[in-house]
């Protein structure tokens, strides 16, 4: 069993809402050696999400992660909702191959996870050393890999209406080092609130896994693989959400021990009418450990123009302002996309959100792949 601490924080809920009507649901989940992708596996429904993420790398020293390290979610459910699934994510650096840790315990109950990483051996995928920038390739014990694990905690009953603080710890992603270079860390973990508020159809979706870049390793592995949604096109545009879960990216670990240091990245996102680009945003150092070192719940507003039927989501490690900070390790852990099915987003409801909380959720029409080949850059 996972030992636990003898404290419980009682704090009033921060959380995010997005409503959006019922489609069926597809919960998407990594396939790839790396990258974020579909899964036929099926959510039951819904309308829309509250989500949260808090990050748990405390560190003991020579920066070995501190398996008593908690933290809490703290998230607003709305009232007259119907509660569908709840979903917890959670991820971390370990040394060994076979490492990681694929269970959590969650307000005093162990919880085991499934392993939605689908890289490398063991579904552990590579994430440091082995084709950096300059050609060096590291030695196996400087090899460090990235896990992400979800599980489905609805029947645990721990989330109600109104608001919500639920205790996360007993994350150990640490294994004994094997030289002075030890980078190990139990980055974070993140909650998804799936509810149902009786209204009209929207568009829904969830992409999840462990996609990562670097921007000192070569090539393609500076920035993640493509994302992309499908949608029907309308006569008029409409208000969505993007809501992202990304780890590693700041703290005393992935910052040299220097937590304030600034690390760039960018999320590009890209609306297409055809092969035909109608609309980008760029999301720049937007990044940056904010639910906690080495964890960030990034939510995004943004408009699907009228014309578009597809829309693209890439992230890089980059200094593309040129500030000359290092960029930042990135590990894609979710990507929740949602649009309103009305021109005004009349059927959005917004829940108490006080900042660091972050969704993800991926549904399409019945039969109807969720991803799309695009041959874009």
């Amino acid at each position: 069993m996972k030992r636990l601490s003898h404290h419980r924080a009682l704090l009033i809920g921060t959380g995010l809402c997005i409503c959006l009507a019922f489609s069926p649901a597809l919960l998407a989940e990594g396939k790839d050696k790396l990258g974020l992708g579909p899964n036929s596996e099926l959510i039951s429904g819904g309308t829309g999400m509250v989500t949260a993420g808090v990050g748990l790398s405390s560190t003991l020293g020579d920066n070995l992660p501190d398996p008593n390290a908690s933290g809490t979610l703290d998230f607003t459910v709305p009232r007259r909702v119907t509660i569908q699934q709840v979903f917890l994510y959670w991820n971390g650096i370990h040394r060994e191959k076979k490492g990681g840790d694929n269970t959590i315990v969650i307000n005093g109950m162990e919880v085991v996870g499934t392993n939605i990483g689908k890289g490398g051996r063991k579904g552990d995928a590579f994430y440091k050393a082995n084709g950096n920038r300059d050609g060096s390739v590291g030695s196996e014990s400087s090899n460090n890999f990235s896990t992400t694990y979800r599980a489905d905690i609805t029947g645990l009953g721990l989330v109600s209406h109104g608001d919500n603080s639920l205790l996360v710890e007993g994350l150990d992603f640490g294994d004994n080092p094997t030289d002075g270079t030890n980078n190990l860390a139990n980055n974070g973990a993140g909650i998804v609130v799936i509810y149902d508020d009786g209204h009209g159809n929207s568009d829904l979706y969830l992409s999840d896994g462990n996609d990562i870049a670097y921007h000192n390793w070569k090539g393609k592995r500076r920035k993640t693989k493509l994302l992309s949604y499908d949608f029907v096109p309308k006569s008029y545009d409409r208000h969505g959400k993007l809501n992202l879960f990304f780890a590693s990216v700041k703290g005393a670990i992935s910052t040299d021990n220097d937590p304030s240091a600034m690390r760039p990245s960018v999320i590009e996102v890209r609306f297409y009418q055809g092969d035909v680009l109608v609309k980008q945003e760029n999301l720049i150092n937007e990044l940056g450990s904010a639910d906690g070192e080495e964890w960030d719940t990034l939510r995004h507003r943004t408009v699907l123009p009228a014309s578009a039927d597809s829309m693209t989501l890439r992230a890089f490690s980059q200094d593309r302002l040129e500030t000359g900070n290092t960029p930042a390790s990135l590990i894609w852990v979710a990507a929740g996309v949602a649009f309103d099915s009305q021109a005004n987003g009349s059927h959005c409801r917004q829940a108490k959100h006080h900042g660091n909380h972050q969704a993800k959720l991926k549904p399409t029409p019945p039969g109807k792949h969720q991803r799309r080949s695009h041959k874009r850059h």
